[in-house]
């Protein structure tokens, strides 16, 4: 996909909707793909202030934390990750 112009896209709908988590989230997975890591955990971060239980920001920025040699940040988004899926379970 075209992932720079996703995070254009994903940028404007922000500015327009900043409180919508799934925009943030998004944009984040977009600099992911990029190999961006340290932008995409910000963009989980913002998500997740804007929606604790957002399990996806949890994973995607574990996945991202790891990237960056952060581990224990990622054990730790992942753990809150699994805890979050086990309640949907």
């Amino acid at each position: 996909g075209d992932f720079e112009s996703a995070i254009g896209n994903f940028a404007r709908a922000i500015e327009l909707e900043p409180s919508n988590a799934d925009f943030h989230h998004n944009k984040g997975f977009s600099n992911r793909k990029l190999g961006r890591y340290l932008e995409a955990t910000q963009d989980y971060t913002r998500a997740l202030g804007l929606n604790r239980k957002h399990f996806k920001a949890y994973y995607n920025r574990a996945f991202a934390w790891d990237k960056l040699g952060e581990y224990t940040r990622s054990v730790a988004d992942y753990t809150r990750a699994l805890e979050l899926e086990e309640g949907n379970a």
